[in-house]
């Protein structure tokens, strides 16, 4: 008896997230239906099938080159098609080979950016680099740790004396890059946190085009060329808080370092790097002669989400890559009392379901909520599409201490008519701006040290209220002074 199996077959297989658990619908071999799913949970296709009346079981089908129904394991590392070919053996006789088509797919929310994207380094308990370009190592294990939206296991914290990431692949070269880093830190002994060296371990001895932090919590970026080129911030940021730097080199722009998403510094005549073959490190390299140099050239403090391009991003992929590079974001700073949006990718036909802060949940892709202090935090949004999931997060901030908005009243007594939700204090400096909803009134004791009331803006000291101002005054609007300043 012959046996023939005459339909080639094609199932989309669903990857989930990290492409586990992926399964097909129910089709045909020949004139038969087996039952499906063919499912893959632990790295291998298997198909069964039942026996009814007037079908053959299914259990017997052989893939090429194995004695058994289990395929070879798919490759569900990323999206594509991979083919395997069937035979199916009745009494002795084989059919001929059909063709099983699997095709891979997955739900991608992801807004940062591609192009020209080397290295992708999530940290997320090791050194893999997700671009699959130039694989890390991680030296003298550094731990897991929790990363900036509270997720176990998704950061690496450095010990400052002995870790750090060395990588595989060296570079000629690089003129044209940037380089982006999430950190974490209290140091006061700084550090470099990414940068590139012409050794892969050990301390180079050429060294330049990096990130660190001196002993006062400023963070750098420079090059050399002859001579040594930096642009640094003036904030400290070891402040035990989540931050991103990133820095670009561009021929036609210079150096340029964004904090947080937003330029803090820019050298225009330092076009150009050293020119010697290196390699990319994270945590720790030589640093010595630089300006402001730390302490120490190993960085203490957690490191996360680690990107290498080969091009100078612009101002706004570069903003979109801290403000929602998963595929999630807000407008925040948000002030209390004005409006909070939340956006997402937009998937055709997915399903949207977020959670957050104060009980938040919401199925809209784009939820919008007037913003209170108790919104502060990190929100979730998951995304559905075919059967498969993909979740991104975003957090939101309040605005700027010491803004006022009067969005609740005029009374400057009330937390929810500034910006941040709070009152000012001694150190703070005040803005009245001419948008705020509703203009100040002081009626008992109010604090300030630098007030600035904008032209069109007002601020009034009622009887009975003291204003005391610890620092100047610039006022461009009208002030109307019936208690004590």
């Amino acid at each position: 008896m012959r046996v023939i199996i005459s339909i080639t077959i094609a199932y989309s297989l669903l990857s989930c997230n990290d492409r586990q658990n992926i399964s097909a619908g129910t089709g045909n071999i020949g004139s038969d239906a087996p039952s499906f799913p063919i499912t893959e949970s632990t790295g291998t296709i298997s198909i069964t099938g039942v026996t009814v009346a007037g079908a053959r079981c299914f259990n017997n089908i052989k893939f090429a080159g194995s004695s058994s129904s289990i395929a070879p394991t798919p490759l569900t590392t990323m999206v594509g098609t991979t083919n395997y070919q069937v035979t199916q053996t009745v009494s002795g006789c084989t059919s001929a080979p059909a063709t099983i088509v699997v095709n891979v797919n997955t739900v991608n929310i992801s807004q940062t950016s591609t192009s020209g994207l080397i290295a992708n380094f999530k940290m997320e308990g090791n050194a893999t680099d997700a671009s699959g370009n130039n694989p890390g190592t991680l030296q003298n294990a550094p731990g897991a740790t929790t990363d900036r939206f509270n997720n176990a296991g998704k950061a690496l914290a450095f010990n400052g004396t002995t870790q750090y990431i060395s990588t595989a692949n060296s570079y000629v070269n690089p003129q044209e890059f940037t380089v982006s880093i999430w950190f974490k830190t209290n140091t006061t002994t700084g550090g470099k946190m990414i940068g590139f060296g012409n050794s892969q371990t050990g301390t180079s001895g050429q060294y330049d085009r990096h990130i660190y932090m001196n002993n006062a919590g400023q963070v750098y970026f420079g090059v050399y060329n002859g001579a040594v080129y930096t642009v640094n911030t003036t904030t400290a940021y070891n402040d035990g808080n989540w931050h991103q730097a990133t820095a670009t080199l561009s021929a036609s722009t210079g150096i340029t370092l964004y904090m947080d998403g937003v330029q803090a510094g820019s050298n225009t005549s330092a076009t150009m790097a050293e020119n010697y073959t290196g390699y990319w490190r994270i945590a720790y390299d030589n640093n010595n002669a630089w300006t402001s140099q730390p302490s120490s050239y190993y960085f203490s403090g957690s490191l996360d989400d680690a990107l290498i391009y080969n091009r100078a991003l612009s101002s706004t992929e570069i903003k979109t890559n801290f403000t929602s590079p998963d595929g999630a974001g807000n407008n925040g700073p948000v002030c209390i009392g004005s409006t909070l949006n939340l956006t997402a990718t937009t998937v055709g036909g997915a399903t949207y379901a977020w959670s957050g802060p104060n009980s938040f949940s919401s199925s809209v892709q784009n939820p919008s909520l007037t913003y209170a202090s108790t919104n502060t935090g990190v929100y979730t949004v998951t995304v559905t599409s075919n059967g498969c999931s993909a979740t991104a997060y975003t957090t939101v901030i309040s605005g700027t201490a010491g803004q006022w908005t009067g969005n609740t009243s005029t009374d400057w007594g009330n937390p929810d008519n500034w910006c941040s939700g709070t009152l000012p204090l001694s150190t703070t400096n005040v803005l009245i701006p001419s948008t705020a909803t509703r203009m100040p009134v002081i009626s008992a004791i109010a604090n300030a040290n630098n007030i600035t009331v904008q032209s069109g803006a007002s601020l009034t000291t009622a009887l009975g209220g003291t204003l005391n101002i610890y620092g100047t005054l610039a006022n461009s609007g009208t002030m109307a002074n019936n208690g004590t300043t």
